[in-house]
């Protein structure tokens, strides 16, 4: 009995030592392996980041790696990259000299018969589009004068035979075409208009 009973004590004492293996075992069975099967206590996906191999080539592809699991998804995405469409080379065509100043503005008439410029000298130019094209003298139409600082802004009216004008005097004209006349002045600003645009 005493010998018996010492068997059975070596037993109890033995039944912790074997069951740490078992524990130590199942947390290793964590880590996701290939040789994991389903049976396998893996609750939890864990994403595993995959640097992109270097041998791609392609700037505008990338590659994107998702792991689940056990099984591994490999996704291509192509971006496409817009390349520019080769030209010949833009050629100077004509020179226009007819201002003092700088050419500050700029606006074409709707219909691209002729093109008005504003300049720092306070004058308008308008010009024949064609004539202007092929450099000919007889290009300027007409030079209107009405602002006291340079034209910064310059628009055509499409409904109208109208021309716009703002200067850094703080006016904004409206240019009647077929009189070349100053038909109305909008006031309001307390520093210089740049820019100007219709609706």
């Amino acid at each position: 009995e005493f010998l018996l009973q010492q068997t059975q004590q070596q037993q109890q004492q033995q039944q912790p030592s074997n069951e740490m293996p078992v524990q130590a075992t199942a947390m290793i069975s964590l880590n996701p392996s290939p040789q994991t099967t389903s049976n396998s206590i893996v609750p939890v996906p864990v994403p595993v980041p995959v640097p992109i191999s270097s041998q791609t080539s392609a700037p505008s592809s990338t590659t994107l790696t998702t792991t689940t699991g056990t099984k591994s998804k490999s996704t291509l995405t192509s971006i496409s990259i817009p390349h520019p469409q080769w030209h010949a080379p833009w050629q100077l065509s004509t020179v226009l000299s007819s201002h003092l100043g700088w050419v500050r503005s700029i606006a074409f008439d709707p219909t691209n018969d002729m093109f008005a410029t504003g300049s720092a000298d306070r004058t308008i130019k308008i010009f024949d589009f064609a004539k202007a094209c092929v450099g000919a003298n007889d290009a300027l139409k007409i030079t209107l004068t009405g602002h006291i600082s340079p034209v910064r802004g310059l628009a055509f009216s499409p409904r109208h035979p109208y021309l716009f004008s703002a200067g850094e005097d703080k006016m904004v004209k409206c240019w009647d075409l077929e009189t070349n006349q100053v038909v109305r002045h909008y006031h309001g600003h307390l520093s210089g208009v740049f820019d100007l645009k219709l609706h």
